[in-house]
């Protein structure tokens, strides 16, 4: 491990940067991460604190859960006999989770915290990435080099709030970092502003209150002032700012035209059409789903021949939502995966906020934040279509619970 820890640190590192700026740079770290754990579990020489087993047994319900999609998608092959393991590749970065894990918590909690210096970089580096892109261009591609730009705007969101969550870490009085961790998120912001990915702003203000509500030690009217000045802040951008008018303008226009029958295929009303058609597969088959691969671009013909859907809605590949995809596709064991994703990390780090130690707590809100980001992201977007994603939220809800593990460790036997 001693040699290890180098590369491994290295990855945890550039991971979040890595993740936004080069295609396969998620997939190549979180399998290097896979390797290093397997090539210390062969050649570790004396039985660690934290060995695999016992780590699989004090914190099943963790592990059960980053891998209960594979679950079900195991379940619903089974229930027709065609398998695909092609269809267990993008998930299986989820269960990548325990392995991974471990592996982390081998390296002390002070070292970990390098992992905030590349959210900051990852933000940065994704501002700077889709500004350039879109130089010279009237309006923002759809796909931002690799990647689609709603999920390029939510991940670049989530990175800038986290690294303002980061500022937790900090010793007092350090202001320089503070100012780099500003930087950091102001250019996630950006980004995201940048993609104008709208599902991500709706994040913000919720976001915001949560993070405002875990902020216990700081005074009730301190919590109300800071999220008035966020609030205004908000408002006053989208007062001044076209692109966001435009934006909110043309999703209200949709919503209105979907109501009205007037156009059904617009932006807004392609995701409405797609939702409804996913509940009705879900009622259909609800069960194990219809599946994945050809099932479900098979299945939405079927809705568009019995005029469920447009034709025009057939051409997606996924239901612009993670709750109604898995139901559709995976059935109630797709369901309760991706519940299981979000909500049983979610209390475990829900846990650690309320611990009395700054940095367990810190790590504890950039957690929670993780989880509760990406589930308001997939109201909006099949959030872990893209495998790229799974790695990220795998990579990243590993470091912040191996951190949470490792300082409760170091406090106890101090």
């Amino acid at each position: 491990m001693r040699y290890l820890k180098f590369v491994i640190l290295f990855i945890v590192m550039c991971f979040p940067v890595l993740t936004m700026t080069v295609k396969g740079g998620a997939n190549t770290c979180i399998y290097s991460l896979l390797l290093l754990s397997l090539v210390y579990f062969v050649f570790q020489r004396k039985q660690d604190a934290f060995s695999f087993s016992y780590l699989l047994r004090k914190y099943w319900p963790m592990h059960l859960a980053m891998a209960g999609m594979i679950f079900a998608i195991l379940v619903n092959q089974i229930s027709t006999s065609d398998f695909f393991l092609k269809t267990y590749d993008t998930s299986s970065r989820l269960a990548f989770f325990l392995p991974i894990t471990w592996l982390l918590l081998q390296i002390s909690a002070s070292d970990l915290k390098l992992f905030q210096w590349g959210l900051v970089a990852g933000a940065v580096g994704s501002a700077i990435k889709i500004e350039w892109i879109g130089l010279n261009q009237s309006s923002m591609p759809g796909i931002i080099d690799f990647m689609n730009r709603i999920p390029y705007g939510d991940v670049s969101l989530m990175l800038g709030i986290l690294s303002l969550l980061s500022i937790g870490w900090n010793r007092r009085g350090d202001k320089f970092s503070v100012a780099i961790k500003t930087m950091g998120g102001i250019s996630g912001i950006y980004a995201s502003y940048l993609s104008e990915a709208r599902g991500g702003w709706i994040a913000l203000p919720i976001l915001a209150f949560v993070i405002l509500s875990m902020l216990n030690k700081t005074k009730l009217n301190h919590r109300f002032a800071i999220f008035a000045i966020a609030l205004i802040l908000m408002v006053s951008t989208y007062s001044f700012n076209k692109i966001i008018q435009d934006r909110v303008h043309a999703a209200a226009s949709d919503i209105t035209k979907y109501v009205d029958g007037e156009n059904q295929d617009t932006s807004v009303g392609i995701r409405f059409q797609l939702w409804r058609g996913s509940w009705v597969l879900f009622k259909e088959h609800p069960v194990f789903g219809v599946g994945r691969e050809e099932f479900y671009p098979d299945a939405l013909q079927d809705l568009a021949k019995r005029h469920v859907i447009t034709q025009q809605a057939t051409d997606f590949g996924h239901s612009h939502n993670e709750f109604f995809y898995n139901m559709a596709t995976l059935g109630i064991f797709g369901l309760l995966a991706i519940l299981a994703i979000f909500f049983v990390p979610g209390y475990y780090f829900l846990q650690a906020t309320r611990h009395s130690d700054r940095d367990i707590k810190t790590a504890g809100r950039m957690g929670l934040t993780l989880c509760l980001g990406f589930l308001i992201f997939g109201l909006t977007e099949a959030i872990f279509f893209m495998p790229a994603i799974c790695a990220f939220f795998s990579m990243s809800v590993a470091v912040c619970f191996a951190f949470v593990v490792k300082r409760k460790e170091a406090l106890a036997s101090s």
